[in-house]
């Protein structure tokens, strides 16, 4: 997974932040891991190794230079894995989910009124 490309992607990376936004220290560019090829980039974590927060980025490569997106996280490399590699939300789950909270919103006000506890 690590080609010639990816490690530019990389660099990228190590360029856009190089420092840790929490002390102010250089990443070393040997603790980022590319976790995911997404479409035209590479998903990035990395750590600090002197306050060991993690960050997770997105490089990208478009015709006009390379595009970076990250954000802290307060995760492991294996957790983030767990997430890239889990399904997408589909849109049966958001209406199921809905369903369910307008369910449980009605078992709630029933049992509110059947303790007098309604304003």
């Amino acid at each position: 997974m690590a080609t010639e490309k990816n490690y530019n992607l990389l660099l990228t990376v190590k360029n856009i932040n190089p420092v840790c936004p929490i002390c102010s220290n250089r990443y070393n560019l040997s603790n980022i891991r590319i976790l995911k090829e997404i479409k035209g980039g590479v998903l990035s974590f990395f750590s600090c190794d002197v306050c060991g927060s993690s960050f997770i980025a997105s490089v990208s490569e478009t015709p006009f230079g390379h595009i970076a997106k990250g954000m802290l996280v307060e995760l492991d490399e294996n957790e983030v894995l767990k997430y890239v590699r889990s399904e997408s939300v589909s849109y049966d789950n958001v209406l199921d989910l809905h369903q369910e909270m307008e369910d449980s919103k009605i078992w709630l006000k029933k049992i509110m009124k059947d303790n007098n506890l309604q304003n």
